[in-house]
């Protein structure tokens, strides 16, 4: 909200970089917001928004919402690589 204030528009990769911070300090609810704010504000996520999300809830042993969140991608349509299958 801060970045909006102050008439910066954040794309993918801005998004992709907080949503992996907050994963990489184990805040998984902060980055499920995250990332519902990016998709509420028109923002795409990609191959490596998934990516992040799926790596963080695994590795903090959320494992249902990593389910969630993979199914979320399959949906999307978006062509999956097999980096993503090894998370």
């Amino acid at each position: 909200h801060e970045m909006s204030r102050r008439g910066l528009v954040p794309n993918t990769v801005t998004y992709n970089t907080l949503i992996h911070g907050f994963c990489l300090v184990g805040d998984l609810n902060a980055a499920q917001d995250l990332f519902n704010e990016m998709i509420s504000q028109g923002v795409y996520p990609n191959i490596v928004t998934f990516g992040i999300l799926l790596d963080g809830f695994c590795n903090n042993g959320k494992l249902e919402q990593a389910l969630e969140t993979f199914k979320v991608m399959q949906k999307s349509k978006m062509d999956l690589n097999t980096a993503v299958y090894n998370i």
